[in-house]
């Protein structure tokens, strides 16, 4: 941690072969600005490329690592979203979801070790062997609200099919009832959400064992499951019902239909 109690150390922001200063919010701590030095007119684009290193800290929560596991949701760093009214950054909270997010289009190499079991955002369409006992991934996605990465050596997954979309389970061993039931969920209650709100947009969906102090947390094309729920006996059933289907509708509202989970929470969170 720096002084500041920020885990992310910026090495440099650059535009073209420039380098071009930065700065944090004076209001909002994790809100980090980057003035250009010629306004983006309608129409044009601009590059800007930060090069950082992140310190995950050992702890339960969105992104660390803890009991084998590494997680990386609603992580740096996202571009805050933009309105007549100019930028609305919101700031990082560490439970539940306040976020407000644009859509963005997200890929990813992943370098990582070769037992690593992962669940994205996106799609992995290419896996190499990148030498001394590490493999590279190629993480494909279309416009999502987020980028969320979880991983473990410890993972098995298990496989369904909802509609078009491949629906993948990821957990430790000794949670297979569960995982199984989760996935069972999750292929029933997609085809009626296709039919109620619209088609679901990614070619898969993952359903992730988390480590953080509540139930579920959705992401883009992804939700986390506490390990605690995973651990539910089979007396629980109706409420892994209950919250598969609750976190799997996310994918709507918060994911395809944007919505203001700072200021508004009740706006996906109700349906």
């Amino acid at each position: 941690l720096d002084k500041n109690g920020r885990h992310i150390d910026i090495h440099k922001v650059t535009l073209g072969d420039q380098v071009i200063p930065f700065h944090w919010q004076e209001d909002i701590q994790t809100a980090m600005v980057v003035p250009l030095p010629v306004p983006v007119g309608p129409g044009q684009s601009v590059t800007v490329e930060i090069a950082f290193t992140l310190h995950l800290p050992n702890r339960q929560g969105r992104w660390g690592w803890y009991n084998d596991t590494t997680s990386l949701a609603n992580w740096y760093p996202i571009l805050a979203y933009y309105d007549e009214c100019g930028w609305k950054p919101a700031p990082f909270v560490a439970w539940h979801q306040p976020f407000y997010n644009e859509a963005g289009v997200y890929s990813a190499r992943l370098t990582l070790p070769w037992d690593q079991k992962v669940a994205s955002t996106g799609t992995i369409v290419h896996e190499e062997d990148a030498g001394g006992g590490y493999k590279r991934l190629e993480i494909v996605g279309c416009c999502a609200r987020d980028f969320t990465i979880v991983c473990s050596h410890r993972f098995v997954e298990y496989v369904g099919q909802a509609g078009r979309a491949k629906v993948r389970v990821l957990c430790f061993p000794e949670y297979e009832w569960a995982a199984r039931k989760m996935l069972a969920t999750a292929c029933e209650a997609i085809p009626d959400y296709n039919r109620w709100f619209g088609t679901y947009p990614y070619d898969e969906f993952d359903i992730v064992q988390g480590q953080f102090p509540w139930n579920g947390n959705e992401c883009s094309g992804l939700i986390m499951i506490d390990e605690r729920v995973f651990a539910v006996p089979k007396v629980g059933e109706m409420y892994l019902e209950h919250l598969i289907s609750h976190e799997t509708l996310h994918q709507w509202w918060y994911n395809v239909i944007g919505t203001n989970g700072f200021c508004e929470t009740f706006m996906d969170e109700s349906v």
